[in-house]
């Protein structure tokens, strides 16, 4: 028989119970890992349409990614072990975001790439039987395609150098206005000595500061002469500039590039604000001129009338 001193040890005693194990004791509370910080949904056509008029070649495109990580553009990330024109959607989808990264950015894209799965980067396929341009699909494209894409892109770099006053047409058009207009100020100028020595203005006259007075509006006619024709001919180059971007995105347009096409209105709407700019800068400087020469006039018929009434100045 089972001895026990403790009879409820017993098991042959009817007043046994096994003992249950104790159950364990709690521990010190663990406080629950704080939720992760709020981050923003990611919106496509916000995102992209940002993105169009932000971005002009890889370093903006990094700074804009990295920008709205915490909101409409979170998850966006830059393709890795690409150029810094290629960007990750968070659904994989890889977008060309850059034209002519190779050549330091030339505008704005979105084109797709290929997609990237699980860190493996699929390019996308050459289109077939489609002549295209930049946005017909990326790396692979036919000779053809290359062809149009590389006349797209030297338009659109030809088109964002600023017009410059030595370029050989503006340059050879202002040095003959200049040595024109040399030569009627001259020959104004001796006039208008002629009036002021009949009237008494000039050398000890009643008011030698009308001579003067003329001149300095000879001078500022001339100066706004030159300055007009010099803003006519860099419209003209401008407008040259565009009317190629207009045959470019027409040819971007027939290829069905929608990408090139996109760039191309871009920088379209770009230059017209800058002209737009000039001539309203322009009109207020010939404003500003013409203030000037009508005071400089007055001031010399008042001279005028004041010497021939022996008034002095």
């Amino acid at each position: 028989m089972y001895d026990s001193p403790n009879p409820i040890d017993d098991p042959t005693d009817p007043r046994y119970r096994p003992q249950m194990p104790a159950p364990p004791q709690p521990g010190p509370a663990t406080a629950p890992p704080p939720p992760p910080p709020p981050s923003g949904t990611f919106n496509r056509d916000q995102f992209r349409d940002t993105l169009m008029s932000s971005v002009r070649n890889p370093t903006d495109l990094a700074n804009f990614v990295n920008a709205h990580q915490s909101d409409y553009g979170a998850g966006v990330q830059l393709l890795p072990g690409g150029k810094g024109d290629k960007i990750v959607l968070p659904d994989g989808s890889v977008i060309d975001a850059v034209i002519g990264a190779g050549a330091g950015g030339l505008g704005a894209g979105w084109t797709g790439a290929g997609t990237l799965q699980n860190g493996v980067y699929t390019a996308p396929p050459p289109a077939a039987g489609v002549p295209g341009g930049i946005g017909s699909g990326g790396a692979g494209g036919s000779d053809f395609q290359n062809q149009i894409r590389s006349q797209l892109l030297a338009i659109l770099q030809s088109s964002q150098k600023p017009v410059d006053a030595n370029d050989r047409q503006i340059a050879a058009q202002m040095n003959a206005a200049q040595r024109l207009s040399d030569r009627q100020v001259a020959q104004q100028r001796a006039a208008a000595a002629e009036r002021a020595a009949a009237n008494g203005l000039l050398n000890g006259g009643q008011s030698s500061g009308g001579f003067d007075t003329e001149v300095q509006g000879i001078n500022e006619d001339a100066a706004q002469g030159l300055q007009g024709l010099q803003a006519s001919l860099f419209g003209r180059v401008a407008q040259q500039k565009q009317a190629q971007l207009q045959q470019a995105l027409q040819l971007a347009v027939q290829s069905g590039d929608a990408e090139a096409a996109r760039a191309i209105q871009v920088q379209l709407a770009q230059m017209d604000a800058q002209l737009r700019s000039q001539q309203l800068a322009q009109q207020a400087s010939q404003w500003n001129d013409q203030f000037g020469l009508q005071g400089a006039q007055f001031q010399y018929l008042k001279d005028r009338d004041l010497a021939n009434a022996g008034l002095g100045g």
